[in-house]
């Protein structure tokens, strides 16, 4: 037998005050959603650094296949891009008002081609394939070949133009 010496309340008997029930879940709820915070802290923390990993990894691989590309890719590209310069060195020289629209028209040729290159580079420097290598060479010869064509054009065109006033001079 218990004895009992001044400290009648050994055994708590009696009910709870009324809103205990309440006040007792909302307590473990706010500790369950506290420890799922921290958890889902503890997994952004996780994805932002595997994201950061990837995006690095992207970048070094990105920055390796330029490193791969360019010998053979840049070495083409600085003697085509001087033929095509020269090319549009000529046409500029000698366009007039009446060829200015043909020259025109090959430069949105011009550079629909260069966006398909841009295209062309990108699949180069994933795949590395000589295939797309050749695609590219072609691409820059399509280009040389659409300025020489509107330098054709503009000089027959100047030709034509000349004959006409020679016809209404004579």
């Amino acid at each position: 037998m218990m004895t009992n010496k001044g400290n009648n309340n050994i055994f708590d008997i009696f009910e709870p005050k009324s809103g205990h029930k309440g006040r007792f879940v909302a307590k473990i709820k706010q500790k369950q959603q506290k420890k799922r915070l921290i958890f889902l802290q503890k997994w952004a923390v996780a994805i932002s650094f595997l994201l950061l990993f990837g995006l690095g990894i992207d970048f070094y691989n990105k920055q390796n296949n330029q490193a791969k590309t360019a010998p053979e890719v840049k070495q083409n590209e600085m003697y085509f891009s001087a033929i095509i310069n020269q090319e549009i060195k000529e046409i500029k020289s000698i366009k007039t008002s009446e060829t200015s629209s043909v020259f025109n028209d090959a430069l949105k040729q011009m550079s629909m081609l260069e966006k398909a290159y841009q295209k062309l580079l990108k699949d180069y420097q994933k795949n590395n394939d000589k295939y797309i290598l050749s695609a590219m060479i072609e691409n820059f010869n399509q280009r040389i070949e659409i300025l020489q064509f509107v330098k054709q054009q503009i000089e027959e065109i100047k030709q034509t133009k000349n004959e006409q006033n020679e016809t209404y001079k004579a």
